[in-house]
């Protein structure tokens, strides 16, 4: 990739503060993209999900951070959270427009990912920096 291509599309994709400390953009990021914001997040572009089921689907995530995740997205108007009058009350987590729109690039990030994954990690416990502890298990 040339140099000044790839400084144009930064320009043309970035915020204007994203490398600021300050960034509000960063502030995003940081609970938008972490991992399990990003599992939550692709797996609701599946369609709603009651928290069980969703719970389920994301294999690894505590309940405790499960319930943190979703309240952070629900906050940032990523997600809406839906009660219904039932007993037991039924809780359903369902993607809005703009979770939506921050979903369809970050699933795009998530298969590029899984589809090198393999060499990615070859190549990283190959390093010579790689330390044994984050070396992955087989």
């Amino acid at each position: 990739m040339d140099a000044l291509w790839a400084r144009k599309l930064a320009r043309t994709f970035l915020a204007a503060d994203t490398f600021e400390r300050d960034s509000p953009t960063r502030a995003v990021l940081g609970h938008v993209t972490n991992r399990w914001a990003s599992l939550i997040l692709a797996a609701l572009t599946e369609g709603p999900y009651r928290y069980s089921a969703l719970h389920h689907r994301i294999g690894g995530i505590s309940q405790q951070m499960l319930s943190r995740s979703l309240k952070s997205l629900v906050g940032y108007g990523l997600v809406d959270r839906s009660r219904q009058a039932n007993f037991p009350p039924h809780v359903t987590y369902t993607l809005i427009a703009r979770g939506a729109e921050l979903a369809e690039p970050l699933c795009a990030l998530i298969h590029r990912a899984g589809a090198h994954a393999h060499e990615l990690l070859q190549d990283q416990s190959e390093s010579p920096t790689a330390s044994k502890r984050h070396a992955p298990t087989p």
